[in-house]
């Protein structure tokens, strides 16, 4: 359940931590290789995102940008949104509209049309296209927080289908790269950890 929502979201999802975190013996190393793969190329992004960054912004970091990921507290989200039935909870739809807590989210794009993203220069929804083999990335809450908003979070959600597509589940693997526990944020959050913890609160798991 997103933070200020009242109703579940329509998902199912299975949690993975490398290399600390428990792996189910029954299925391939796939998602392993999948995560290691992903993390490099947030490593990459992340790189990228320095070189690019307004002077001032870079200024204000703490540490250099590239060396604040953190492996072993990067999450890959395992992730179905089932067939639809005529037992939903009222208003309830796959995914309600939030933002990440992470640095940045790296989401390859699902099988199945659904994810939409906000555009605060127009105040509208956009769809985001299946194009096979397309990636999405997504600036979280813990980048918005340690630039001051120069990189704003990227709203999103996911709606439901309707139709055949209502009749099809959705699966979706996002890994959400986190900073490191000790990585200042701001003053209001002096480091990642306390911004997660508390995030963790609100959304009623801790």
């Amino acid at each position: 359940m997103a933070i200020g929502q009242t109703v579940k979201d329509l998902k199912h999802f299975y949690h993975l931590y490398f290399p600390w975190g428990r792996y189910p013996q029954e299925v391939s190393n796939k998602a392993k290789i999948y995560f290691e793969q992903a993390f490099e190329l947030g490593k990459t992004l992340m790189n990228w995102i320095e070189e690019h960054m307004d002077p001032a912004v870079k200024e204000r970091l703490s540490q250099d940008f590239s060396k604040m990921l953190s492996f072993d507290r990067t999450l890959l989200r395992i992730m179905q949104y089932p067939p639809l039935t005529e037992y939903q909870e009222e208003g309830a739809i796959r995914a309600a509209a939030h933002e990440d807590i992470n640095i940045i989210t790296i989401l390859p794009v699902a099988n199945e049309p659904g994810l939409q993203v906000f555009s605060k220069i127009d105040g509208q929804w956009h769809d985001v296209d299946c194009h096979s083999g397309a990636i999405v990335i997504n600036i979280g809450d813990m980048l918005q927080e340690m630039t001051n908003k120069e990189y704003i979070s990227t709203s999103h959600r996911v709606l439901n289908p309707t139709g055949e597509a209502a009749k099809r589940d959705l699966m979706s693997m996002p890994v959400f790269l986190h900073a490191k526990a000790d990585v200042f944020l701001s003053d209001q959050y002096p480091t990642a950890d306390a911004y997660l913890q508390e995030s963790l609160r609100e959304l009623g798991v801790k």
